[in-house]
């Protein structure tokens, strides 16, 4: 792709670092958006201050992208055996970042023009300032696709993938002989997983049988302790019916020495009747 718009070299006293393109890259498409919103503020309440800040960040997104330019023009000597495609979408890269250079100057030129309070210079500042965003943007998008999609400047061993796919490849060549076991073997293990199994029935057997054996004899102690409590009920219930028994008796003894009272007190009056008598 040849160059239609060009930056002038301009030989620096000092030399522009690597791999530092992407902080310069991210300023140059968030600060746009900030100066559209405050020109967006400043028509509803319209203070000259925040002109003056909007004009700031023009003048500071202005440096921006000539920074981006130096250290994307440095990044870009990096590289070696570029594909077609590549080399193509990295000159478009560059070309839409000196785009964005030269857009920003008139931006600036723009905002100073309107200070005069035309409408129609209003009106074309905006629309310069909508573009330089689209432009930005656009910019990046090309910027992250020459990363992501082509690598460019990564620093990363993409041959990774291609070990993993082999050691796959591997492991199964060195896990055959594991499977291809002796036919003895295998009944071996066979006969052993069989023990373990009747092992393990023979313990759950033994369990059963504990259990049950612990009812049976939770069961004989309360039919026991029920025995005991009926002896003690009936062995009760019988030493009251002697009670009863001997209470009758001791009355009926009561009884009699009453009636032997009674007689002895009639014998008494007869004889005293007797003795009346005689007299």
């Amino acid at each position: 792709m040849q160059e239609l718009v060009t930056i002038p070299n301009i030989a620096l006293p000092f030399e522009i670092p690597a791999m530092i393109h992407p902080l310069f890259a991210h300023f140059a498409i968030a600060l746009p958006v900030v100066i559209f919103l405050l020109e967006i503020i400043n028509l509803v309440i319209k203070r000259r201050s925040i002109s003056f800040i909007s004009l700031f960040f023009m003048l500071i997104l202005t440096l921006i992208y000539f920074g981006a330019y130096l250290t994307g023009s440095t990044d870009a000597k990096l590289t070696n055996n570029l594909s077609a495609d590549t080399l193509e979408l990295l000159n478009s890269h560059k070309q839409f970042g000196i785009y964005l250079f030269y857009g920003s100057i008139l931006v600036i030129l723009l905002k100073l023009l309107s200070f005069i309070d035309k409408a129609v210079i209003k009106f074309f500042f905006f629309l310069a300032l909508i573009g330089l965003g689209a432009l930005s943007f656009s910019t990046g998008k090309k910027g992250g696709a020459l990363v992501y999609a082509h690598g460019l400047n990564v620093k990363c061993d993409v041959q990774k993938p291609k070990a993993k796919e082999q050691k796959e490849a591997t492991e199964p060549t060195a896990k055959q002989p594991a499977k291809e076991e002796p036919k003895e073997q295998k009944a071996e293990e066979k006969v052993e997983q069989n023990n373990t199994k009747v092992e393990h029935k023979g313990a759950v057997v033994t369990k059963e049988e504990n259990k049950t054996k612990e009812d049976t004899v939770l069961k004989d102690s309360a039919s026991n302790q029920e025995e005991n409590k009926t002896n003690k009920i009936e062995q009760n219930s019988s030493s009251v019916e002697q009670n009863t028994t001997k209470t009758k008796e001791v009355n009926k003894s009561i009884e009699g020495n009453s009636t032997i009272k009674q007689e002895n007190n009639s014998s008494l009056d007869i004889n005293s009747n007797i003795s009346s008598l005689n007299h």
